[in-house]
């Protein structure tokens, strides 16, 4: 909350004790104008630079602090320290990750920082080159469903033992019935364009179930539209306190943030 209107409301109690009746009478004449404000408030600046010096500092840094025009004043002992950086940039699909992640492989020593770091983890342990962890990586898939990184995780460590990439998902018999079934469905629907993607970046022998998924991602859509267009249940009310269905347990787990980790 701001400090200014009790600076204010104390600034008049002062002013009123301590002015002489010709000043308060002048002030009077002036009204609420340009010429008052030129009159008080030098006298309202030096009156708050003597009785509130703790709260204009912390004002003070504050502004400093969300002052975002001069980033090269930030972090002055990192910048300090003698560093090399190597940053790569250009258009989508110019293969800008893949070279930077080659270049960082040739490196004796460094960092390599990318938004795909996190889903670079979820692959890293699966006996795959470079190349491939980099085309898993790029694999369109919601980090966030269990259920569709499960399904990446077993199709990377399927690849990397030489295994043919197996779909190996149930198809359902009917539309959906329930706010559920239609998200499973719809993760489905994400697995197989995931497997589709995937096949399209490796070599046919090891995704050799492609029409296999063409044709359940055709069954699907269809199944979803019915579901959206002849819905007749009711969605479930998102009252307090009544408890979350449960997706089920795919054996996946997403990596624990360092910082929770150590507050344990």
């Amino acid at each position: 909350m701001s400090f200014f209107p009790t600076a204010v409301q104390k600034f008049q109690n002062f002013f009123f004790k301590k002015c002489s009746a010709d000043v308060f009478k002048y002030v009077v004449s002036l009204g609420p104008s340009d010429d008052a404000v030129k009159f008080l408030f030098p006298i309202f600046v030096e009156y708050c630079l003597e009785e509130f010096p703790n709260e204009i500092k912390r004002f003070r840094g504050m502004i400093e602090s969300a002052d975002l025009t001069k980033p090269h004043t930030w972090f002055p002992f990192a910048r300090a320290m003698k560093r090399k950086i190597i940053y790569h940039c250009g258009t989508t699909n110019s293969c800008i990750t893949y070279n930077a992640l080659q270049r960082f492989m040739e490196a004796k020593k460094g960092i390599y920082c990318s938004h795909l770091k996190l889903l670079a983890m979820e692959v890293f342990d699966k006996g795959l080159s470079l190349e491939n962890r980099f085309n898993f990586c790029l694999a369109p898939v919601n980090i966030r469903d269990p259920e569709a990184m499960y399904h990446l995780l077993r199709f990377a460590s399927a690849y990397s033992q030489n295994v043919p990439v197996n779909i190996a998902m149930g198809m359902p018999k009917g539309s959906p019935q329930n706010d559920s079934e239609l998200l499973d469905l719809e993760t489905k629907r994400q697995v197989l364009s995931m497997h589709m993607w995937l096949s399209n970046h490796f070599k046919e022998e090891t995704f050799p179930y492609v029409k296999k998924a063409e044709a359940m991602a055709t069954d699907i859509a269809d199944l979803l539209g019915q579901s959206l267009t002849k819905a007749n249940w009711k969605p479930k009310s998102r009252q307090a306190g009544k408890p979350k269905p449960q997706r089920k347990d795919y054996g996946y787990e997403r990596p624990r943030s360092f910082i929770q980790l150590y507050e344990r």
